[in-house]
């Protein structure tokens, strides 16, 4: 046995991969269903999994202890293996098992099968049900079987159960378990994490050189650009990417600005946010999550940020009015101060409105 416990290596790498990858996008609704949940399900009982796989905390002839123990463990390989089959169904688009004719961990077994169905006769006697073995090598359908506590090993088995029969006079069965099989067994299946993680690659790559060959639609209209923007990065990226910055641009080109002067500044903003629009457009043409450089991000006032991030949270919904409003005389006296040389602050309808004058007029000052 190469080693008595399973490190959390690939459980991990598969995590990050799952991160940075395409898999929610191309999965969330798949064949009209969610098998997104499928991979978060199977991805956090495999973590949970191998940390119960430990045969070096396991002390023997400690009693009911040790089928406790053993419980435990057999569950927790279990767990691991229909989560691996779980990736494997999910990713691969199949209903088949992998190691399917596999027949080398499990030595010294009572009938020769395979090691998937050796192992459910094991899961059976030593966890799953013993006290009513549905599973059980040449199990007849009129003979029942049924499993004596587990407890250290017979000759050189590490652990053992002795299996009894509903016919009378038919004698008992001995199933004996060896550790580094019960290891080998999990080690092989945890590994195939890399087969899934390779086929992560592939498809994630497939993915990509589809979409840059949809050709998203060009629009003279700002507005309608947005639109258009808003749907390419949810169905490209999951949303995740760019759907701040267009919440941003959408709002300073949607709010109507009701002073002359405040409406020509705001419009200069405009036009310098159409290059911003056009790298994001490019960006999501070319699936390109990147830091956008066309112009810099409007900066928050640095005197006075904690005030004004109430009204940037007011307005995106992040707080109610009750918590803005004991904030706003002190904003409007600040804003006016540091701003009022360039915006009209007397003159607005709405804090969508007040929101995107300050933007303007801090913008062009940082300039």
């Amino acid at each position: 046995m190469s080693s008595n416990k399973l490190t959390d290596k690939l459980i991990n790498q598969l995590r990050e991969k799952i991160k940075y990858s395409y898999a929610y996008n191309m999965y969330n609704c798949k064949d009209e269903k969610d098998k997104w949940s499928i991979i978060c399900s199977a991805m956090d009982w495999i973590q949970v999994a191998i940390n119960g796989i430990d045969f070096d905390k396991f002390e023997k002839n400690r009693g009911l202890e040790d089928s406790v123990r053993m419980i435990t463990i057999i569950s927790c390989i279990d767990i691991l293996w229909e989560g691996i089959q779980q990736l494997h169904r999910v990713f691969f688009n199949t209903d088949e098992i992998p190691f399917k004719d596999e027949n080398s961990k499990f030595k010294n077994k009572l009938k020769n099968v395979s090691d998937n169905e050796y192992w459910k006769t094991i899961r059976a006697c030593f966890a799953a049900h013993p006290i009513n073995i549905k599973y059980l090598l040449e199990n007849s359908n009129e003979e029942k079987h049924y499993a004596s506590w587990s407890c250290s090993g017979i000759g050189s088995a590490d652990f053992s159960v002795l299996i009894y029969s509903n016919k009378p006079n038919s004698g008992h069965i001995y199933l004996g378990i060896y550790f580094n099989e019960l290891m080998d067994f999990a080690i092989q299946r945890y590994n195939y994490l890399e087969n899934i993680l390779t086929e992560i690659d592939k498809q994630s790559g497939e993915y990509i050189l589809n979409l840059k060959k949809k050709i998203i639609a060009k629009k003279r209209e700002p507005l309608e650009q947005i639109e258009i923007l808003f749907t390419e990065n949810e169905n490209r990226f999951g949303s995740d990417c760019y759907e701040y910055e267009l919440k941003e641009i959408r709002r300073i080109f949607s709010t109507y600005i009701t002073d002359e002067n405040n409406r020509i500044l705001v419009e200069k903003l405009r036009n310098q946010l159409l290059l911003k629009l056009d790298e994001i457009f490019n960006n999501l043409q070319n699936m390109e999550c990147l830091e956008l450089k066309s112009i810099a991000d409007i900066p928050s006032p640095g005197g006075y940020s904690y005030v004004f991030s109430r009204l940037s949270g007011y307005v995106d919904g992040s707080y109610s009015y009750h918590e803005f409003s004991p904030f706003k005389s002190e904003l409007l006296d600040r804003l006016e101060r540091e701003l009022g040389d360039m915006i009209n602050f007397s003159q607005w309808d709405s804090y969508d409105e007040l929101y995107v004058i300050s933007q303007a007029g801090l913008f062009f000052k940082e300039k």
